[in-house]
C-alpha cells in the first residue's frame, strides 16, 4: 500500500496473530498517519492467519484511502500572478508602487520580498515605505535613491517554495531645461537654418518634439521646408525667408510618465540678400 508524496505503508504479521503498520511518510504531529503507525491492530488468539488478514482486509483499505487522500489534499505553491517592471513617475500624484503576486497553494503560501537578492524587512522592523498586502509588496513615497533596483517575489508552505521572475523597478523623469537665454540665429534667406533643442535629462529615452513660434500652444506645422528630428529634436528649416522670422521653443513630451517641458525661446533672424 502507497500513498502520494513518496509515503509508503508497510504491513508486518507475526506469528501471533498481531498485525503493524508502518509507515515511512513525514507526518505532522498527531496526523492520522502518524497515529496509525503507533498502534498495532491485535487478531483473535488461535485464528488462522489468513482469516485475520481477510478480516482486517476492509479496515487497512479505509486507513489506506485515508493517508492517500490526506497527502493529496496538500500541495505547494503555484503563481497564478507574478510582479512586472515597473516605470514610476517621480511625481505621481498616487505616491505609491504595487508590486503584485499571488500564488495558490494548500495550506495558503506566505510571502516575502527581495531587492537585488537581499530579503527587505517586513516582519523584523517596520519600515515607512514598504508594506506588505496580502502577497503585494506596497512601496509608499518612493524615491529614486532607495527604491531602484530587481524585485522578486517568494512564496512557501510545508510543501515547498517558489520565486518569482525578476521585476525592475525604475523612475520615469523629465527634467526641466535650462533657464539660461539662448542665442538668437541669424540666417542668410534661401540658405538652411537648424534650431538645436538639447532635451534636458529624462528616463526613459522615448520622447517626442514639436517647436512652438512665439507663444503657447501656437506649434509650427511641418512641410517640404521644416522638419523636425524625433531622434535629436532639432528643427531643420531649408531655404529661410522672411516669413520665418520669429521666436521658436523646443517642446519635449514623455509619453511614458505624461509630462511635457518646453525651452527658453529663441529668436530667428533671417538676413534679406
Amino acid at each position: 500500500m502507497s500513498g502520494t508524496q513518496g509515503a509508503k505503508q508497510r504491513v508486518q504479521l507475526h506469528r501471533n496473530g498481531t498485525v503493524w503498520i508502518f509507515s515511512s511518510a513525514r507526518c505532522e504531529e498527531n496526523s492520522l498517519p502518524q497515529l496509525m503507525s503507533r498502534h498495532k491492530f491485535n487478531a483473535a488468539p488461535g485464528t488462522p492467519t489468513k482469516r485475520t488478514m481477510w478480516s482486517l482486509a476492509p479496515l487497512l483499505l479505509a486507513l489506506g484511502l485515508a493517508l492517500t487522500s490526506s497527502d493529496e489534499s496538500g500541495f505547494g505553491p503555484v503563481f497564478e500572478e507574478q510582479p512586472m517592471d515597473t516605470i514610476y513617475p517621480e511625481e505621481s500624484p498616487e505616491e505609491k508602487i504595487t508590486m503584485s503576486c499571488r500564488a495558490r497553494a494548500n495550506p495558503p503560501a506566505t510571502y516575502r520580498w527581495r531587492l537585488n537578492g537581499w530579503d527587505i524587512k517586513l516582519l523584523e522592523q517596520e519600515d515607512e515605505h514598504y508594506s506588505l498586502e496580502d502577497g503585494n509588496l506596497v512601496i509608499t513615497n518612493p524615491d529614486r535613491n532607495n527604491h531602484v533596483g530587481k524585485y522578486e517575489c517568494v512564496a512557501q508552505n510545508m510543501y515547498g517554495t517558489i520565486v518569482s521572475r525578476e521585476a525592475i523597478v525604475r523612475f520615469g523623469y523629465l527634467d526641466p531645461f535650462s533657464t539660461e537665454e539662448r542665442d538668437a540665429v541669424y540666417v542668410k534667406e534661401g540658405q538652411g537654418a537648424v534650431l538645436l533643442c538639447a532635451p534636458p535629462p529624462h528616463y526613459p529615452d522615448e520622447l517626442l518634439f514639436r517647436w512652438m513660434l512665439n507663444e503657447f500652444p501656437v506649434f509650427i506645422p511641418l512641410d517640404k521646408r521644416r522638419f523636425v528630428s524625433q531622434t535629436t529634436g532639432n528643427l531643420y528649416i531649408s531655404r529661410v525667408d522672411s516669413s520665418d522670422l520669429g521666436n521658436y521653443s523646443c517642446f519635449v513630451s514623455s509619453p511614458s510618465i505624461a509630462k511635457s517641458v518646453f525651452s527658453k525661446f529663441i529668436s530667428l533672424v533671417p538676413i534679406p540678400e
